[in-house]
């Protein structure tokens, strides 16, 4: 009988092993070259943790927070592997030209630390810093909680060719009907509306 019920055990217990996702912890940004008063979009995407997990952030080295931060959570069930993320964002601004090093941010998982990579950033003089700047300054005091992006698939098309724009509302508010909105005015671009549904 004991012989029938150990490798019935085993294989239960491989099977939670394969089920299970590695816990990682990644710094990214979405440039490493930039002019004074140009955003720096800084994301750490914490996988897998359990729900008690936190993540501490990172010494910006002289970067100014200009907005964040914003957390964005996803969930996934796939052939009954679960996945899980956290996503936090910071946009970061230089005041003045030189070389930038964002330090490692640290998330505590289950009674350890989790660190990331450091990261380097040149900055370069920038013609419009200021007036970047204080543009951003103006879009804090109307709402510090609300933030939104535009981003593009690509930087340079072909007449006729399909570029996807994709606007991003990042909210501290708990509850946000962002049914109602105007889209800038596109000059010289046929556009259609995508509706990707809902994002946690």
């Amino acid at each position: 009988m004991m012989r029938r019920i150990l490798p019935f055990l085993w294989a239960m217990y491989a099977g939670i092993g394969m089920m299970a996702q590695e816990i990682t912890f990644n710094a990214s940004v979405d440039r490493t070259s930039v002019a004074t008063g140009e955003p720096i979009k800084l994301t750490l995407t914490l996988s897998n943790a359990p729900m008690n997990s936190s993540i501490a952030p990172p010494d910006m080295g002289g970067l100014v927070v200009v907005q964040g931060p914003f957390d964005q959570n996803s969930f996934s069930m796939i052939n009954g592997r679960t996945s899980s993320s956290v996503a936090r964002t910071y946009y970061l601004q230089a005041t003045k030209p030189g070389a930038y090093v964002i330090g490692p941010a640290t998330a505590r998982v289950a009674g350890g630390t989790i660190n990331t990579s450091s990261i380097r950033i040149t900055v370069v003089k920038g013609e419009s810093g200021t007036a970047s700047s204080a543009a951003a300054g103006q879009g804090q005091q109307k709402d510090p909680n609300l933030f939104c992006t535009i981003s593009l698939s690509k930087n340079k098309a072909y007449v006729g060719e399909q570029v996807l724009a994709t606007y991003t509302l990042y909210s501290r508010y708990n509850r946000l009907d962002a049914g109602d909105y105007d889209l800038p005015k596109l000059d010289g671009f046929w556009a259609e509306e995508i509706d990707l549904g809902e994002t946690s």
